[in-house]
Order: C-alpha cells, then structure tokens, then sequence
C-alpha cells in the first residue's frame, strides 16, 4: 500500500477513533498553546495539511489559511478563509517571507529530506513570524506503547493483511533523535521554545510528542 493509499483510506479511519483519536485530538489543541503574537490579519500557512484535520483548532484570528499537501486531497474548509493547495513542503512555490506563521502537524518523519522542508518553512515565514511543529516521539517507549494499544490493534482488526508496524514504519521514516538534531541546526539562529508532552521532563523517550514554537528573527 502506497503512502498516497494509505493517506486516503486507513489514516482517516483510524486517528479519529479510540485512543489514537485522542492522542492526535491532545496533539492539535496543544500546538496551539503559547503562541505568542499573531496579527489579526495572519496569513497562515499549513504544509502537511492532509484534509485540514487541524484547522478547527486554531482559534486565533486570520485573515487567510492556506492548507498544502504534495497530493490532492478532496475536503471541504470550515470557513471561507482557508482554502487547499498541491504543494510539497521541500519545495514550496511560495515567494520568502510570505506567511506571519507556518505550522505542520506530523510531518518531518516522513519526508525524504525533513531538513530542506525545514529549511522551505523558514524561508517562506516573514520575519518575526511563527514556526509550530508537533514531533511526535517516535519510537520513544511511550510512544510505541500507544501505537501498540490504539491504531495498530484498530488496524488488524480492519485490515486482515496489512502488518500495521510495517506500514507505520514506511511511513515513519526518521528517527526522532535526527529530526530534533536537524530542527536545532536549521532553527540555531532563532528564538526556540518547546515543550515535550504528557511530561516536562527533557527525556523524549517517555513522551508521545514535542511541541516546538519557533520565531524567526
């Protein structure tokens, strides 16, 4: 099953629900704790953006919300502010400085080159603009656990022949540890603040996710 397969069919299905739907539902809202400044009139950009699935937890005020992802996705915006678009992060056809906040959702593990779409993130955020990413903890043991006891049980329910720690793992290309590394280099001269989730502690391998907010200086 291809990535493109997969997106359409079991992601949906399955992170709605139970457990899983829980973690991604506690992952959304706290992306969007501590902002900090945002204009009233914020262009948002969203790469990764799947069917949009995060946008009804933004609550800040916008004047338009771009959603992108590299594949076609059929889905239909909340409100007339936030509109869809064919676009790959590690080459986004977007002028710099053209977004007051750039923000994505589980996507670094599992792109080919996580450190250029970083790289096209910061370039396309103004100066002064927000960068959020959730990074999920994958495969710390908190982790893993969940995924034992939520979506991977779901899935050999639903789907007799699909090995979901196969398919999770062609997904879930990088390693958390790399991911955290690149996001210091590429981000070294900005303002950094993150945060691990359920537990403060500094330890990503008893966590299920990070929650970075970056402000480009």
């Amino acid at each position: 099953m291809d990535e493109n397969e997969f997106c359409n069919s079991i992601y949906g299905e399955i992170q709605g629900r139970g457990v899983c739907g829980g973690y991604v539902a506690f992952s959304h809202r706290a992306l969007e704790k501590n902002l900090g400044f945002i204009p009233q009139d914020a262009k948002i950009l969203e790469v990764g953006g799947n069917l949009g699935e995060h946008s009804k937890f933004v609550t800040h005020e916008y004047e338009s919300y771009l959603i992108t992802d590299k594949r076609f996705v059929d889905a239909k915006p909340k409100n007339n502010l936030i509109r869809f678009e064919v676009a790959n992060v590690e080459n986004l056809p977007f002028p710099d400085s053209s977004f007051d906040r750039v923000l994505s959702t589980c996507l670094l593990h599992h792109l080919d080159d996580p450190e250029r779409g970083l790289r096209e993130m910061r370039r396309v955020v103004k100066a002064g603009g927000l960068i959020s990413l959730t990074l999920p903890c994958d495969p710390g043991v908190l982790y893993r656990l969940g995924k034992t006891i939520g979506p991977y049980r779901a899935m050999r329910k639903r789907f007799k022949n699909l090995s979901p720690k196969y398919s999770h793992y062609v997904q879930h290309r990088n390693h958390f540890s790399g991911l955290e590394t690149k996001i210091d280099h590429v981000f070294q001269n900005d303002q950094v603040k993150s945060r691990n989730y359920p537990f403060v502690a500094p330890f990503w391998n008893i966590n299920l996710f990070r929650i970075y907010q970056i402000r480009k200086t």
